[in-house]
């Protein structure tokens, strides 16, 4: 149950990180092709948007890992 709860609150995290270097609100729903084509200099910020969400899932399990690594002294 801890590792659900874990798992659950890391990845709302990052999508409310995401979602805040976004600046997007539920209106504006359009896929990273449909940026591309409409507006090609607004995919570089996409792209940091998906690699910081990326990269807080990447520190949550590198963090679980040595969690349950660690050696109880």
């Amino acid at each position: 149950m801890r590792s659900i709860l874990y798992w659950l609150s890391s990845t709302a995290i990052a999508v409310l990180s995401m979602k805040a270097v976004a600046g997007t609100n539920d209106q504006e729903t359009a896929t990273v092709l449909g940026q591309l084509i409409a507006h090609p200099s607004e995919v570089v910020e996409t792209s940091r948007v998906i690699l910081l969400g990326i990269g807080i899932m990447a520190v949550a399990y590198t963090y679980r890992c040595a969690w349950l690594n660690r050696r109880p002294d």
